[in-house]
């Protein structure tokens, strides 16, 4: 396996104002070049068959970093790309290689980046919302000049699956759903494991209700599998807002957010509360 901080390749990236730029991959002494690769179409790289086991994985982070980077930002983001900082730890960039390896032997695609970029620009945007008006413009047009202040939904297909995946673990999971689903949101319904998994493994979309309802058989019985994991703002979303939406008193799910020290969640439940109850007057 790699060791976390190390660098097993070079990328030389040939910028061109007319195209995507070529990207060359190098060994880290650069001494060999082992072929390149568009930026906007990673399957011109035919190389493969020359890299380490070490190097195919950091060829591969790369390339899905280019993808996600063309995807969210065109190919003009492709000849602005530049090293953002981003410290992590060398034992959990140990970890991602680990996993990454035992994926690549089974033939499964781990990207890491999209799930980033798009985490980022989610935080920027709800962000820019809770702004002063003046400040909220400036925000939103530093975000349009990127072509990125539209609304579009947030995406939160890879959280429910994580949830979902968590989930298969609890005993008579089933039955824990179908009785939280009943006691908060009124629905009488059976969800077997096999949909739980197929929720898991992405086959299978389902509702709101139920995605708060999973999360809190998490917050019952294993809260360590959410904090750190999913940020106080999914947490909002996917939990508490569904709830407090359907009339739960906030009492319970302030308890939840304290036992976690999750302030920034706290804070959403709080002013979530108190605009629901102005709303309220304003319409009475």
């Amino acid at each position: 396996m790699a060791h976390g901080f190390m660098k097993n390749l070079i990328f030389n990236v040939k910028r061109n104002l007319k195209r995507p730029p070529k990207i060359y991959v190098l060994s880290s002494d650069k001494k060999i070049t082992y072929g390149s690769f568009s930026a906007a179409d990673t399957d011109e790289f035919d190389g493969w068959n020359l890299l380490s086991p070490v190097q195919l994985i950091e060829l591969k982070q790369y390339m899905h970093n280019m993808r996600a980077i063309s995807r969210h930002f065109d190919n003009k983001g492709l000849n602005e790309q530049a090293d953002f900082r981003l410290r992590l730890p060398s034992s959990f960039i140990q970890c991602i290689n680990e996993i990454n390896a035992l994926a690549a032997k089974s033939d499964i695609e781990l990207d890491i980046f999209e799930p980033i970029i798009t985490s980022l620009i989610q935080q920027l945007k709800i962000t820019t919302t809770k702004l002063s008006n003046n400040d909220k413009k400036l925000a939103l047009a530093s975000l349009d000049r990127l072509g990125l202040a539209e609304y579009k939904k947030i995406d939160y297909s890879t959280q429910i699956q994580n949830i979902f995946s968590e989930l298969l673990t609890i005993h008579n999971k089933s039955e824990k759903l179908e009785s939280l689903a009943n006691s908060y949101f009124n629905k009488s319904k059976m969800i077997s494991p096999k949909s739980i998994d197929d929720i898991a493994h992405g086959r299978l979309s389902t509702s709101k209700w139920l995605v708060s309802c999973a999360i809190q058989i998490l917050l019952d019985e294993r809260p360590v599998a959410l904090k750190g994991t999913f940020s106080d703002d999914d947490l909002f979303m996917l939990w508490a807002k569904p709830l407090l939406d359907h009339g739960l008193e906030k009492k319970m799910l302030l308890s939840h957010a304290l036992s976690m020290n999750l302030n920034k969640l706290i804070e959403r439940i709080e002013d979530y509360s108190q605009h629901t109850i102005d709303r309220k007057d304003k319409e009475v």
